[in-house]
Protein backbone atom coordinates (compact mmCIF):
# COMPACT_ATOMS: atom_id res chain seq x y z
CA UNK A 1 0.00 0.00 0.00
CA UNK A 2 2.72 2.46 0.88
CA UNK A 3 4.27 2.05 -2.58
CA UNK A 4 1.03 2.71 -4.47
CA UNK A 5 0.35 6.30 -5.54
CA UNK A 6 -3.39 6.14 -4.74
CA UNK A 7 -2.94 5.23 -1.08
CA UNK A 8 -1.99 7.61 1.67
CA UNK A 9 -1.94 7.43 5.45
CA UNK A 10 -3.05 9.99 7.98
CA UNK A 11 -1.00 9.42 11.12
CA UNK A 12 -2.16 10.91 14.40
CA UNK A 13 0.41 11.43 17.17
CA UNK A 14 0.17 13.00 20.59
CA UNK A 15 2.23 16.08 21.26
CA UNK A 16 5.01 15.79 23.81
CA UNK A 17 3.73 15.87 27.35
CA UNK A 18 0.38 14.19 26.57
CA UNK A 19 1.57 10.62 26.95
CA UNK A 20 3.03 8.62 29.81
CA UNK A 21 6.51 8.68 28.29
CA UNK A 22 8.61 11.35 26.58
CA UNK A 23 8.08 10.16 23.00
CA UNK A 24 5.20 11.12 20.70
CA UNK A 25 3.28 7.87 20.29
CA UNK A 26 1.17 7.11 17.23
CA UNK A 27 -2.39 6.89 18.58
CA UNK A 28 -4.24 6.46 15.31
CA UNK A 29 -3.87 5.98 11.59
CA UNK A 30 -6.35 6.26 8.72
CA UNK A 31 -5.59 4.42 5.48
CA UNK A 32 -7.15 6.39 2.61
CA UNK A 33 -7.57 5.59 -1.07
CA UNK A 34 -7.85 8.21 -3.80
CA UNK A 35 -9.89 6.73 -6.65
CA UNK A 36 -10.07 7.83 -10.28
CA UNK A 37 -13.66 9.05 -9.85
CA UNK A 38 -12.26 11.82 -7.61
CA UNK A 39 -13.59 10.36 -4.38
CA UNK A 40 -11.53 10.11 -1.21
CA UNK A 41 -12.10 6.80 0.55
CA UNK A 42 -10.97 6.25 4.14
CA UNK A 43 -10.79 2.46 4.09
CA UNK A 44 -9.08 1.20 7.24
CA UNK A 45 -8.47 2.69 10.64
CA UNK A 46 -6.15 1.75 13.46
CA UNK A 47 -6.22 3.15 16.98
CA UNK A 48 -4.36 2.72 20.23
CA UNK A 49 -7.27 2.16 22.59
CA UNK A 50 -5.22 3.33 25.55
CA UNK A 51 -5.68 6.87 24.21
CA UNK A 52 -8.87 6.49 22.14
CA UNK A 53 -11.48 7.78 24.58
CA UNK A 54 -9.44 10.36 26.44
CA UNK A 55 -8.23 12.05 23.25
CA UNK A 56 -11.21 11.22 21.00
CA UNK A 57 -8.90 9.60 18.47
CA UNK A 58 -11.68 8.31 16.19
CA UNK A 59 -13.36 11.71 15.87
CA UNK A 60 -10.00 13.41 15.29
CA UNK A 61 -9.14 10.91 12.54
CA UNK A 62 -12.49 11.59 10.85
CA UNK A 63 -11.87 15.33 11.08
CA UNK A 64 -8.33 15.06 9.70
CA UNK A 65 -9.65 12.88 6.85
CA UNK A 66 -12.21 15.53 5.90
CA UNK A 67 -9.56 18.22 6.13
CA UNK A 68 -7.11 16.25 3.95
CA UNK A 69 -9.74 15.49 1.30
CA UNK A 70 -10.48 19.22 1.11
CA UNK A 71 -6.79 20.07 0.76
CA UNK A 72 -6.59 17.67 -2.20
CA UNK A 73 -9.70 19.13 -3.81
CA UNK A 74 -11.96 16.10 -3.42
CA UNK A 75 -15.67 16.90 -3.37
CA UNK A 76 -16.78 13.47 -2.15
CA UNK A 77 -15.62 11.35 0.78
CA UNK A 78 -16.96 7.80 0.90
CA UNK A 79 -17.05 6.85 4.57
CA UNK A 80 -17.91 3.29 5.53
CA UNK A 81 -21.09 1.92 7.03
CA UNK A 82 -20.36 2.10 10.75
CA UNK A 83 -20.37 4.87 13.36
CA UNK A 84 -23.01 6.94 11.57
CA UNK A 85 -23.59 9.07 14.68
CA UNK A 86 -19.97 10.29 14.81
CA UNK A 87 -19.90 10.90 11.07
CA UNK A 88 -23.17 12.86 11.09
CA UNK A 89 -21.70 15.18 13.73
CA UNK A 90 -19.02 16.08 11.18
CA UNK A 91 -21.52 16.72 8.38
CA UNK A 92 -21.83 13.32 6.71
CA UNK A 93 -25.10 12.37 5.06
CA UNK A 94 -26.25 8.83 5.80
CA UNK A 95 -27.72 6.62 3.11
CA UNK A 96 -29.80 3.68 4.33
CA UNK A 97 -28.58 0.34 3.04
CA UNK A 98 -30.22 -3.06 3.13
CA UNK A 99 -28.47 -6.33 2.51
CA UNK A 100 -29.68 -9.89 2.36
CA UNK A 101 -27.82 -13.11 2.91
CA UNK A 102 -28.68 -16.66 2.06
CA UNK A 103 -27.37 -19.38 4.30
CA UNK A 104 -27.34 -23.07 3.47
CA UNK A 105 -27.14 -23.98 7.14
CA UNK A 106 -28.91 -21.57 9.47
CA UNK A 107 -28.10 -23.38 12.73
CA UNK A 108 -25.38 -20.87 13.67
CA UNK A 109 -27.62 -17.94 12.74
CA UNK A 110 -30.42 -19.29 14.95
CA UNK A 111 -27.92 -19.88 17.77
CA UNK A 112 -26.71 -16.26 17.55
CA UNK A 113 -30.34 -15.10 17.59
CA UNK A 114 -31.05 -17.16 20.72
CA UNK A 115 -27.96 -15.81 22.45
CA UNK A 116 -28.84 -12.26 21.45
CA UNK A 117 -32.39 -12.52 22.81
CA UNK A 118 -31.38 -14.26 26.04
CA UNK A 119 -29.13 -11.40 27.21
Amino acid sequence: MSDHQNWEFIILKLRSGYSKDAREPVVGVMFCYKNIARAYIPSFIGMDYEYAKVHQVYRQLLYQTIKRAGELGYKEILFGMTAAFEKRKLGAVTISQISYIQSKDNYNLELVGILENSG
